[in-house]
């Protein structure tokens, strides 16, 4: 994180709001309304671009194949799978992994069709869903975040990614990672 001036940072976990809550209601409300003032400006523009958060938990489905295609699902946080069922077999291939800072469903919805695949999360996951409308909304506010989605399409869809190096990649995806801390003493 990085500030123009001088900052002090608080974080206040779930069990410290709590005791807040049940030691000083007042406290608690004047956090609450602090903070909503301070995110305000944010939350407004995020509406008013019509960007929407979903969260999902694991296994659960934004969409199917063969739904109607109304937005574009960009992963904040989580992992999903993107599976084709072949119609004449039955049988059921996962094509892709998603995750985070990915889109997926952005070609049907910007073609107005139906999705090819079925997305679901493999872990819980955070989206940002964005109607077409609010990407047209967006590409013309801002043009280099529209042209940023654009290209990453682009990318999966030739199945490069960009290297290191600024340039195309040899035509493997990048590795999905998972880290996580795991207290050793209790």
């Amino acid at each position: 994180v990085r500030a123009l001036e001088f900052s002090e940072l608080v974080a206040i976990g779930v069990v410290e709001l709590e005791k807040l809550r049940v030691t000083s209601k007042k406290a608690f409300i004047s956090l609450l309304v602090t903070a909503s003032r301070a995110m305000g400006p944010l939350i407004r523009k995020f509406i008013s671009l019509g960007l929407n958060r979903v969260w999902l938990h694991a296994h659960d489905i934004p969409f199917k194949q063969g739904d109607t295609s109304s937005s574009i699902y960009i992963t904040i946080s989580g992992r999903m799978i993107l599976a084709h069922q072949d119609e004449r077999t039955g049988k059921v291939q996962t094509e892709e992994v998603a995750g985070r800072g990915e889109a997926i469903g952005a070609v049907w919805s910007l073609a107005n069709g139906r999705h090819k695949k079925t997305a679901m999360c493999t872990r819980d996951s955070e989206l940002v869903r964005m109607s077409r409308g609010a990407f047209q909304c967006i590409s013309t506010k801002y043009p280099a975040a529209a042209m940023r989605l654009l290209e990453g399409m682009a990318q999966r869809m030739s199945g490069s990614r960009i290297s290191s190096a600024g340039g195309l990649g040899s035509g493997r995806r990048k590795r999905v990672a998972t880290v996580a801390l795991i207290p050793l003493a209790g």
